[in-house]
């Protein structure tokens, strides 16, 4: 089996931070726990609909401007300046 490249291993790590960018994002237990507590708290059920829909907008900006073929090419772009240098 052969080594990998420099812009395969690139290609992964950029890739796997696209990943860590597009999980989706939810307030924590904490957050949760004092909104209920306060005399002035969110309301659960819009709280929720508004994440759905800007997890949704987040999913679907992270699936354009992170496509693997555009990481594979910025992969190829950092290995290619470090060789000039």
């Amino acid at each position: 089996m052969a080594a990998p490249t420099i812009p395969s291993l690139k290609q992964s790590f950029i890739a796997a931070q696209a990943t860590l960018l597009a999980q989706p994002l939810a307030p924590s237990p904490a957050w949760r726990a004092a909104n209920h507590a306060s005399d002035a708290s969110l309301p659960a059920r819009p709280l929720d609909d508004a994440l759905v829909a800007l997890n949704h907008a987040l999913q679907q900006h992270c699936r354009r401007i992170y496509p693997p073929q555009a990481t594979r090419n910025v992969a190829e772009q950092v290995a290619s300046a470090y060789a000039r240098d």
